[in-house]
């Protein structure tokens, strides 16, 4: 019947949305249990990026724009992760990023066109610790499994 074919098209356009496909949460290496979180959910520009309890729900799936060269928040894909001077990463609108950003599968690193990459700073692994950039280097506090 025409309505079980558009029902059966319709579950394959959300099954085979190019987003839903490549969403994943960022696990920290030197922490399994910890992954790259959005703060309380909050879908606003200028809500830090922290590390939490991984539960892969919402505030923790994020999208690699390869093309753009931006890591956007799932939940709301008009909002993009970037560095905030002087506050760490935070959610930001996709068109006002700063700096270009790419995940390198070899090296485990989400690395900026600046040179610097996503870091824990001073490698402490707690819930609620912010996200900042450094200078890109192979300490394991600079590495994410993108999962």
């Amino acid at each position: 019947s025409t309505s079980w074919k558009m029902a059966l098209s319709v579950l394959a356009s959300i099954l085979f949305w190019p987003l839903a496909a490549q969403a994943s949460s960022f696990y920290a290496l030197g922490h399994g249990g910890l992954c790259i979180d959005v703060t309380k959910g909050i879908a606003q520009p200028g809500t830090p990026i922290i590390l939490w309890h991984c539960h892969g729900k919402a505030p923790q799936l994020f999208t690699i724009d390869t093309a753009r060269a931006k890591v956007r928040y799932r939940a709301a894909p008009h909002l993009c992760v970037d560095d905030i001077p002087n506050h760490g990463l935070a959610l930001v609108d996709c068109n006002k990023t700063r700096i270009n950003w790419s995940y390198n599968p070899a090296t485990s690193r989400i690395e900026g066109s600046d040179g610097r990459c996503w870091d824990i700073a001073g490698a402490k692994y707690a819930p609620l610790r912010r996200l900042i950039i450094w200078k890109c280097h192979n300490g394991e506090n600079q590495k994410f499994v993108f999962n």
